[in-house]
């Protein structure tokens, strides 16, 4: 379908041929690596992004964890303290006893 149509004009752009056309591995080669290294700094990013929320996460925990060790040092310290005051008001009932009786023991001996 070369040449020229008797009204001299064109009706269709002749197109080359896919098969044609010198097959540039360069080009597919460098697409290849192109999308290769994309998706290769697209997994070092969410790589990050995945570290530093797990970063945040821990120390988040770590902050939680740290104020329920506080919490229980201070229940611990509010327990210990009720407890020692009780026993300070038992041993002071008992020396009360006591000199009550040694009173009383040394009216009884003086008479």
């Amino acid at each position: 379908m070369e040449g020229v149509n008797k009204s001299s004009r064109t009706w269709k752009a002749y197109k080359v041929s896919k098969s044609l056309v010198p097959n540039n591995s360069i080009t597919k080669k460098s697409s290849w690596d192109r999308k290769r290294e994309e998706a290769l700094k697209e997994k070092e990013f969410k790589d990050k992004l995945r570290q530093l929320k797990q970063e945040k996460h821990d120390q988040k925990m770590e902050k939680i964890n740290k104020r329920k060790e506080r919490e229980e040092k201070k229940i611990e310290q509010e327990r210990l303290q009720i407890l020692q005051q009780r026993l300070n008001q038992k041993r002071i009932d008992r020396m009360r006893r006591k000199e009550k009786r040694n009173k009383a023991l040394n009216e009884g001996r003086k008479k």
